[in-house]
């Protein structure tokens, strides 16, 4: 059985696919939306961590440092560093253990 994590599953586009999944009904598929009180993405133990306790064959990866414009414009490099470390951690832990990843990303990350 398919098990899909999806990262930043408590954001905007996580809660949208969350509705699409539950209206669509029951599939052979087992779904975990995690929020970031699940695990700190930049920090790599703690993303292994995560994904051993619960050990998704897919990844739909939508989880970034977002804040607005004008927060972003004022902390540009801590939106870099730390979007740069979630995606690593997501991507060194895809190569230990999935067989699916899929990463999605808006301007408003960088």
């Amino acid at each position: 059985m398919k098990k899909v994590l999806v990262t930043g599953g408590t954001g905007l586009v996580g809660k949208a696919l969350e509705a699409i999944i539950k209206k669509e009904g029951p599939t052979d598929e087992e779904w975990y939306f995690a929020g970031s009180k699940d695990a700190d993405l930049t920090n790599l133990a703690a993303t292994q961590s995560l994904f051993a306790k619960e050990k998704p064959t897919h990844v739909i990866h939508l989880a970034a440092m977002v804040g607005g414009l004008f927060h972003n414009m004022n902390n540009n490099l801590d939106f870099l560093r730390n979007n740069l470390l979630i995606n690593l951690s997501l991507y060194l832990t895809h190569l230990l253990s999935l067989d699916f990843l899929c990463s999605a990303c808006t301007n408003a990350v960088h």
